[in-house]
């Protein structure tokens, strides 16, 4: 019986410390994730984060395990949300099944990864939360702990504001004017603070310490002052209706109260009115000051963005069209194409560009893709269908109905009620700012936890710890437990091993990304062995991860180009290689296929008499046009595809294509066609593509000049004058032009002695 004795505290003591340790990973993960960031990866906020957040997930779903051995049950708390929620996760492993690219889907898109990984750690956070969360003093702390969080990184982003940074960031990832603190992003840091803010007036109108209350206050003007700082209209946005809720329900408290004033006294309720201003001054006064601070900062710190906010109602239809429209518009189209289940989880990038629109390349520059929707509606109709939004919706009507639940079943406890306002109002900020940007870890591991909390609260504090699982363990453990209890702690150990191994594979994810790093600074130093040796080691630590793929594909085509010839070649096979993997794991990317297009064009170069070579790359680059028809890039390596072995028919159909939507590339890649064949002494093919040139764009100066030195060295005066003196139509102050009319004047016979203008781009 000692011995049973013994056994039985031992067992009571490790589910204690379990409880105990899990509550404090919790409160790590809200506290580290807004905070963390690595400088030596190439993603530098997303990436680490996540590491953080799925290996605190790897050790607390170990010590659960451990917890359940020692309580020799299995204890889990079922919630209200159990049905949408594993309906919700089941959407996320579906829609990764059918996706365009099943790799993207399961890993999520690069700097996104909101892929199935991502998605089914919330759903683990979702019930270790439920689980190991049983107190309202818990529930405190941890709101406490995303203060804390959200204090700390408003500290950083002001200190940016000033100047002052322990980072020497790279000035081209910086909007000049806005910070980002610790999120990386200044729209995410409004979403983040947007989120924050809604609590922390909850706990400066809950608290009776004046100085707890002075503290807060502070901490909302510093906050209120980053957040004008980061020019986001969207998280602007999100706090303004998160206000808007607390000032509701602050409100309807007063209404309240004034017809109990009323009918108590019964007076008029103006006269209650009067009444309630003069006993709560200090609220009224409080009002009043926050009011003028917050004009104060708008007018000052703020200006830049309140400018911005009155620049965007004023040109509400312009400013639209340059944010966002020219994404949702295709957005539109892809769900029209696939509007069952979507393209599949996080593949928006993926299958953009099939869809984008000229405007999009002339607003966002060329040759790049939108990463979302940046409207969470539209990405997920995009992107799982209308199935995926069916489920999301009955996701969230769920967590409204419950809320409201929570709600009416704290009646009697306005604290209660003043922390469920809070959540709502965080909850509500979040919704809103995602209707023009999207979610990342720092604000939906913060969104999943306001679920948890809401779940919560729908029991008494005195009903909470009745639900609670037992600290002590079963007194007649199942025929299982009895089972593993003999094995229990080589089963203890193992879960702790496992635990550590796949925390091993998620860090490998981030060393991967630092080669990743690596592989880029030694690209751009052109040190071409040390960079396919970075990419390679990042491909082989996370071989989940195209891009890691595709990169190490860029350094050998680069390395084939700086090698001697008789080594070219096998290079050039080796990018192929590296190219064919990266098609394999994501078939429909147009720059995938553009790169293998690209490839062939120089294995084409190097043994010429291969034709499939040649056709291999204009296969690939059509192929590429397919997934990205109006992506100016492949255009031009087709046409010069076809360029380079004299395949001009081709090449002018091309550029004719090209000119549909973009004629200042179809002109330029005519004048470089020209010129070449003006430097191969081909005079009157020249004059037949500086022509084409100035048919595109029709004020192409640099065209006409050129078209005036080849007629002159025909010997045709006459012709050349008339160009050059339609440059100075153009451009009166164009010296060269000037410069050969003046000669010609002079002497009409003189020899050109001048070189044609090089390749340009128009303006």
């Amino acid at each position: 019986m000692a011995t049973q004795s013994s056994q039985f505290k031992v067992e009571t003591r490790i589910i204690k410390i379990c409880d105990f340790v899990n509550v404090f990973l919790l409160n790590m993960v809200m506290l580290a994730i807004p905070l963390f960031f690595i400088i030596l990866t190439r993603d530098q906020f997303e990436l680490p984060k996540l590491t953080v957040f799925r290996i605190l997930t790897w050790l607390m779903l170990a010590v659960w395990g451990i917890r359940i051995l020692a309580a020799k049950q299995l204890q889990f708390r079922r919630t209200p949300l159990d049905l949408p929620i594993l309906v919700w996760a089941g959407l996320q492993i579906l829609t990764t099944l059918v996706t365009v690219s099943p790799y993207v889907s399961y890993r999520g898109e690069y700097e996104n990864f909101r892929g199935l990984l991502t998605m089914l750690n919330y759903v683990a956070l979702y019930y270790i939360a439920v689980n190991f969360i049983r107190t309202r003093a818990q529930v405190n702390r941890l709101l406490k702990t995303i203060l804390t969080a959200g204090l700390l990184t408003t500290i950083y982003g002001v200190t940016q504001f000033f100047g002052i940074d322990f980072i020497a960031w790279n000035p081209a990832s910086i909007a000049p004017g806005r910070y980002f603190s610790s999120l990386g992003n200044p729209n995410f840091l409004a979403a983040y603070l947007a989120m924050v803010m809604p609590l922390l007036v909850i706990f400066f109108v809950e608290t009776k310490s004046t100085l707890y209350r002075a503290l807060l206050f502070i901490c909302f003007v510093v906050m209120f002052t980053a957040l004008m700082g980061t020019w986001s209209r969207g998280g602007f946005l999100g706090l303004l209706t998160a206000l808007g809720i607390l000032i509701l329900f602050g409100l309807v408290r007063a209404f309240r109260y004034l017809q109990t004033q009323s009918q108590q006294q019964k007076t008029q309720v103006s006269v209650s009115a009067r009444e309630f201003l003069q006993k709560h001054e200090f609220w009224t006064l409080l009002i009043g000051v926050t009011l003028a601070i917050v004009i104060a900062i708008s007018v000052t710190f703020g200006k830049n963005h309140m400018l911005r906010m009155v620049d965007t109602i004023v040109h509400l239809k312009s400013a639209l069209k340059v944010s966002r429209l020219h994404i949702w518009g295709p957005a539109m189209g892809m769900i029209k194409d696939y509007p069952i289940l979507g393209t599949g989880l996080d593949t928006f990038k993926t299958v953009f560009p099939r869809y984008a629109t000229p405007d999009f390349a002339a607003i966002d520059g060329a040759n790049v893709s939108s990463r979302t929707a940046h409207n969470e509606i539209l990405q997920v109709l995009a992107t799982q269908g209308i199935i995926g939004l069916i489920i999301v919706t009955w996701l969230t009507i769920m967590i409204l109905i419950n809320w409201w639940k929570a709600y009416g079943l704290s009646k009697n406890n306005w604290q209660d009620r003043l922390v469920l306002v809070g959540l709502l109002a965080s909850w509500t900020a979040y919704s809103v700012q995602n209707l023009f940007s999207f979610g990342v870890v720092a604000l939906d591991s913060f969104y999943w936890l306001i679920i948890v909390f809401i779940v919560l609260f729908l029991d008494t504090p005195e009903k909470q710890s009745q639900l609670a699982p037992q600290q002590k363990p079963a007194g007649k453990p199942s025929v299982l437990f009895k089972t593993l209890t003999q094995f229990r702690i080589p089963v203890m150990l193992a879960l702790l091993a496992f635990s550590l191994f796949m925390s091993w594979c998620v860090l490998r994810s981030a060393l991967a990304d630092y080669a990743y790093n690596l592989g880029t600074i030694y690209r751009l130093r052109q040190r071409w062995d040390h960079c396919i040796a970075a990419f390679s080691k990042a491909a082989k630590y996370t071989p989940t991860e195209v891009k890691y793929m595709v990169y190490q594909g860029l350094a050998y085509e680069e390395k084939a180009k700086q090698a001697p010839a008789n080594q070219r070649l096998g290079y050039v096979q080796k990018a192929l290689e590296s190219y064919r993997q990266g098609v394999e794991m994501n078939p429909t990317n147009a720059y995938y296929l553009g790169n293998l297009g690209r490839a062939y064009a120089l294995a084409a170069a190097i043994e010429p008499a291969r034709q499939e070579h040649f056709r291999n790359s204009v296969h690939y680059y059509k192929q590429a046009i397919h997934y990205a028809p109006v992506t100016v890039l492949f255009y031009q390596n087709l046409a010069m595809t076809y360029h380079a072995h004299q395949k001009e028919t081709k090449f002018v159909e091309v550029m004719d294509k090209l000119s549909t939507f973009h004629t200042k590339e179809a002109a330029r890649l005519s004048f470089t066609a020209a010129n070449n064949y003006y430097n191969l002494n081909q005079l009157h093919k020249a004059i037949i593509y500086y022509e084409k040139a100035v048919t595109y764009k029709t004020d192409y100066s640099e065209a006409y000049f050129n078209l005036g030195v080849t007629s002159a060295r025909l010997s045709n005066i006459a012709q050349a004058v008339a160009h050059w003196q339609k440059v100075l139509e153009i451009n009166p102050d164009f010296k060269p032009a000037k410069q050969m009319l003046e000669r010609y004047q002079a002497n009409p016979t003189a020899s050109s002695g001048h070189m044609i203008i090089n390749p340009s781009v128009p303006k």
